[in-house]
């Protein structure tokens, strides 16, 4: 086996995979909502979440960090977050302009992304805020689904509470990722 292929078969990067995967029958529940209920989306979503807080961790505690790892999470949480504000969106349990701020985010931090790889030859490092913002955009889609519980309006307003939390979180972690790419600092090597 050679180094780039034992470098991507990581136990982590295994965990980014089966997000990625997950993402398939999470999106057909969500069409089949009024048939399946809200359960499969939820318990699918809570697993997506917790491969994605455990993905780093591993990484780091069996010292399996990647260069491809770090691109694969990066592009497998902006594709999964994306796909799943447009579902919602669709469906109505989620504003448009969520989805239309993440697709110019993710296009916007892409380009910044390449860019700063091509000029200093390393990944710019997630931020907290970043880590963060990834993880109140997931509790706000759960959320949006669970709003459908009959009854429980609390459900809604703790959705746009969470939604707005992780639209002001997006909005810092942007700077914050602008700013890196402006000084060229706190980035890992690229391999």
């Amino acid at each position: 086996m050679t180094d780039k292929r034992r470098e991507f078969w990581t136990v982590a990067n295994m965990f980014t995979m089966l997000r990625v995967v997950l993402l398939v029958p999470l999106s057909i529940s969500l069409f089949h909502l009024d048939e399946w209920g809200w359960i499969p989306p939820v318990a699918i979503g809570v697993i997506m979440i917790l491969t994605d807080l455990v993905d780093g961790p591993l990484a780091r505690r069996l010292h399996q960090i990647t260069w491809t790892g770090g691109i694969l999470d990066t592009i497998a949480d902006k594709v999964i977050l994306f796909t799943l504000s447009l579902i919602l969106a669709i469906l109505g349990l989620f504003p448009y302009y969520f989805a239309i701020f993440l697709g110019l985010r993710y296009i916007s931090l892409g380009i910044v992304g390449l860019r700063y790889i091509k000029r200093e030859k390393k990944l710019l490092k997630p931020t907290f805020i970043g880590r963060i913002t990834e993880l109140f955009w997931g509790i706000s889609y759960i959320l949006a689904v669970l709003k459908l519980v009959g009854g429980l309006q609390w459900l809604n307003i703790a959705m746009w509470v969470s939604a707005l939390l992780a639209l002001l979180l997006a909005m810092i972690s942007t700077i914050v990722y602008f700013i890196k790419f402006i000084s060229g600092k706190e980035g890992a090597p690229a391999e």
